[in-house]
């Protein structure tokens, strides 16, 4: 087995390990962290401090695009009906449109 390969086989493991909602847990607190640093620019001006916030803050947001993309991706290979989950496996629980009546 080559390294590429056994990291490979790593990553999906640990990927399959993660739960979609802890990846968009991360993608929120990583956009806002990114926001953060690109509200520095705003407050402090200096052109230094706007090349700094500008660069890490859409590196972060970057990353927080990633995780999302990834979590959608996730719930969507994974599928199924998971009834805690709203709008999914609670078609039982509906009504039936009821015939109308003249």
């Amino acid at each position: 087995m080559s390294l590429l390969s056994g990291l490979r086989a790593l990553l999906i493991r640990r990927l399959r390990a993660r739960s979609v909602l802890s990846l968009v847990r991360m993608a929120c607190w990583a956009a806002l962290l990114g926001l953060a640093f690109l509200c520095v620019s705003i407050l402090n001006p200096r052109p230094l401090s706007v090349i700094f916030a500008m660069g890490l803050g859409h590196v972060i947001g970057g990353f927080a695009l990633l995780c999302y993309l990834l979590a959608i991706a996730l719930d969507s290979v994974r599928g199924g009906a998971d009834p805690t989950r709203p709008g999914k496996g609670n078609d039982d629980a509906a009504e039936p449109p009821r015939a109308a009546s003249s």
